[in-house]
């Protein structure tokens, strides 16, 4: 059974990896002549193929678990820890401007969506030293990235600032690699 607090983190750790979902539907110009119901289906499907990934890795994270034993809650901070330093050093590289993918087509849309969900199949995985079921860890995940997804494609409608992406992941970054000390404090405290 999942407490509030595990739900909370969980939530928090969505919104800082989703990060790059934002920045990438923000500066999709191609998303910008998409009528509304299209870009919610958009986003419904790179929510889902998302929320696939991260129950997957929260199950390949209980087998990890087999075989890392009492190291699993260390591991999980460092994955944690390592998403988080991805997400600043990202931030800062010049490389925000507008791009113009067509994800209104399948591939490309399935290609964008796993990419990205790359860092939730880590972020899953690295979930298991919390009791969230599968099912949570699926609609949390989907929900915040559907939210954060149309936030990114009507603010990138509404705004030209480039910067505004660099500091969502930033934001994102510290976030997580906040997570990851916090993580890893608490675990030398046990020693």
């Amino acid at each position: 059974m999942s407490s509030l607090p595990e739900i909370l983190i969980l939530v928090l750790v969505a919104l800082a990896v989703s990060a790059n979902v934002f920045s990438a539907m923000f500066l999709n110009g191609f998303l910008k002549t998409l009528p509304s119901g299209r870009l919610f289906v958009i986003a419904l499907m790179v929510a889902i193929i998302i929320g696939v990934l991260g129950t997957i890795g929260l199950f390949l994270g209980y087998t990890i678990r087999l075989f890392t034993g009492s190291y699993t809650s260390w591991l999980s901070a460092i994955i944690i820890l390592m998403l988080g330093l991805k997400l600043v050093i990202k931030s800062f590289k010049p490389k925000f401007n507008e791009m113009s993918w067509e994800m209104n087509k399948l591939a490309v849309l399935i290609g964008f969506s796993i990419a990205s969900g790359i860092n939730f199949l880590l972020a899953g995985m690295s979930m298991i030293i919390y009791h969230l079921t599968p099912l949570t860890v699926f609609l949390v995940f989907i929900v915040v990235c559907i939210l954060v997804a149309l936030t990114g494609i009507f603010g990138g409608k509404k705004s030209k600032n480039f910067l505004l992406a660099a500091r969502v992941e930033l934001a994102g970054g510290i976030m997580l690699t906040g997570i990851g000390i916090i993580l890893l404090v608490n675990l030398f405290k046990m020693i």
